[in-house]
């Protein structure tokens, strides 16, 4: 019985729920004869089991590395609802169907839905310029009920040097905190004052990538910032370092605007704070596993930008443009320092994975080859997990035959989100987490594929 105006909680039987990370449809409905209203007899719900899936997310070789160098593989390595222990992860290393190194890390765990990295026991010494490489990551833990996302793939090429020109307005140029670090990476850099001056588009033509920074004001912050979004045009990549995006110092012109945008300027804040939320996916975080900061502004994400990462108070730390070609990171590279300093671990090398990223020079995770389909999920919350709604980016080869769906996690189509001939440039498009129904869709794992031809990319979501 049920009380008029009242309400009851009716048990049911037990329910014996099957393995991890499958997704269920709930029904329940009344059958009281005599109810007048049918529209709020029937109610439907999704859940899905908790479930074992660790992710190798990143590794720690970008597209270029120095030829005849030792390097130290690293691996990432994710997991989504359990802790994870005791199993195997490998690194292999081909040149021309050669296996030029092989190794095995034992993995001792990794958190619930939390990141770690690992390094291999030996390094690999890479061989001579222009020899090409393509690097292959994996684990074999016994538990993992998801398969898709155990491998990652990368290529690579020796070379002697990627060429940086860095531009300072400060006290001096950043050779002693920056400069030392990214040649120790590997990189050629040479630094230009613009505190007085403009550059020329010549001087900036010899580079690969273009970085600024300031600690006063640019000589002119519109003409630099317009001269550096030209060199993107001419297909340069650029990365602005702090204080470049507080207010007061920041760079200006078309390079703050559209689809060069990263960061919008924000107040000087003086906060120490520490790596939060990343996609640790994302080249431009590989091999990243704690920073520390005090000067970051507290500007925001431009909507069309992708977030890479914030920092634990809350600031933006990393973005990339809609065009891929420029990245923000609100960090200060410079020499002001105060004691004890206000960086710390691995600040430098997310400049140069982002100095890599935007010169064309990182494979695998988040690149855009307009050879091959590429795929890129930027999402509100976090880069895996939605809450609210998904853009997807994407780029293809102008002319080719696509489709962009999303399924669950047993294969099952939710919902297709686009398909036909791909025209040129990064596309998006919107998923508002509703099946093709027109339903909002269960929390759980799914995946967004794109295929084109015999070529795909598929990324996963958790959805809230």
């Amino acid at each position: 019985s049920l009380d008029s105006a009242g309400m009851d909680t009716v048990t049911f039987p037990n329910w014996n729920v099957g393995p991890g990370s499958q997704t269920y449809e709930l029904t329940f409905w009344h059958s009281l004869a005599n109810d007048t209203n049918r529209g709020n007899d029937t109610v439907k719900t999704t859940t899905t089991t908790r479930g074992h899936d660790i992710a190798t997310v990143s590794i720690s070789i970008a597209g270029r590395v120095r030829a005849g160098q030792a390097v130290t593989p690293r691996i990432s390595l994710r997991s989504t609802d359990y802790t994870e222990r005791n199993f195997t992860a490998w690194c292999v290393v081909d040149s021309a169907g050669t296996t030029v190194y092989r190794d095995s890390v034992t993995i001792d765990s990794v958190p619930e839905q939390a990141m770690r990295s690992f390094a291999f026991p030996s390094d690999w010494t890479v061989g001579p310029t222009g020899a090409t490489y393509g690097i292959t990551a994996w684990h074999d833990c016994p538990t993992d009920e998801n398969p898709l996302n155990d491998t990652l793939r990368a290529a690579t090429e020796a070379v002697d040097q990627i060429s940086i020109l860095w531009l300072y307005s400060d006290y001096g140029p950043p050779d002693t905190t920056l400069g030392v670090r990214l040649r120790a990476l590997g990189d050629s850099v040479v630094f230009m004052d613009v505190q007085s001056s403009t550059p020329t588009p010549g001087q900036l033509e010899p580079y690969d990538a273009v970085g600024a920074h300031s600690n006063y004001q640019f000589a002119d912050p519109t003409a630099l910032g317009n001269l550096l979004a030209d060199y993107v045009d001419a297909g340069g990549g650029v990365v602005i370092g702090n204080f470049g995006l507080t207010s007061g110092w920041a760079m200006a012109g078309r390079l703050m605007t559209g689809d060069y945008a990263t960061i919008s300027p924000g107040a000087n804040t003086q906060q120490s704070t520490t790596l939060g939320w990343n996609n640790a996916g994302h080249p431009i975080m590989a091999g990243v596993d704690s920073v520390r900061e005090v000067y970051a502004g507290d500007g925001g994400f431009v909507a069309s930008a992708e977030s890479i990462a914030r920092w634990a108070d809350g600031r933006p730390y990393v973005a990339v443009s809609a065009n891929q070609k420029v990245a923000g990171v609100n960090s200060y590279p410079g020499i002001f320092s105060q004691s004890p300093p206000q960086r710390g671990g691995d600040w430098a090398l997310v400049f140069h994975n982002a100095l890599h990223f935007v010169a064309g020079s990182v494979t695998g995770v988040g690149e855009f080859d307009p050879f091959r389909p590429a795929l890129n999920v930027t999402l509100d919350a976090a880069p895996s997990i939605a809450r609210r709604g998904v853009t997807v980016s994407y780029m293809l080869a102008a002319g080719s035959e696509y489709s962009l769906d999303v399924y669950d996690i047993n294969g099952r189509l939710v919902r297709s989100l686009a398909a036909g001939t791909a025209p040129p440039g990064v596309q998006r498009v919107s998923w508002d987490m509703t099946d093709a129904a027109g339903r909002r869709v269960g929390s759980g794992i799914y995946f967004c594929k794109l295929v084109a031809g015999e070529r795909s990319q598929t990324s996963k979501l958790v959805v809230e």
